[in-house]
């Protein structure tokens, strides 16, 4: 058998983790952002060299990160990608939650 041998590494305390020296923006979210500034209903995105239903879902999980699922939604259709904005006047229901089956004992025949 072979002695295994230990990788070389160096372990540095530190007092906090640096804030990232690159942007954390999507460049799906400029375009969210256009949208929202367009206040356009619908509108139809291409990105170049993407497919529109990567487009779609890109979108989509950008306007979920950003909690805006209330606002706009993401779609592909006939291979087209669009973006539209929900109707604010309809407010969602609120959900009511199902009431637990009430338990019946069964019935003992008399014997």
């Amino acid at each position: 058998m072979s002695k295994s041998t230990k990788p070389s590494y160096e372990l540095k305390p530190v007092k906090e983790i640096p804030a990232r020296a690159c942007s954390k923006k999507s460049k799906y979210d400029y375009i969210l952002d256009a949208f929202l500034e367009s206040k356009e209903k619908t509108s139809q995105v291409a990105v170049p060299n993407k497919t529109p239903n990567y487009v779609r879902n890109s979108l989509a999980k950008r306007i979920a990160v950003r909690n805006q699922v209330h606002l706009m939604d993401a779609s592909c259709i006939n291979g087209e990608t669009y973006l539209e904005l929900k109707d604010q006047s309809k407010k969602p229901e609120p959900t009511k939650k199902p009431e637990p089956e009430k338990k019946t004992e069964p019935t003992k025949k008399a014997e």
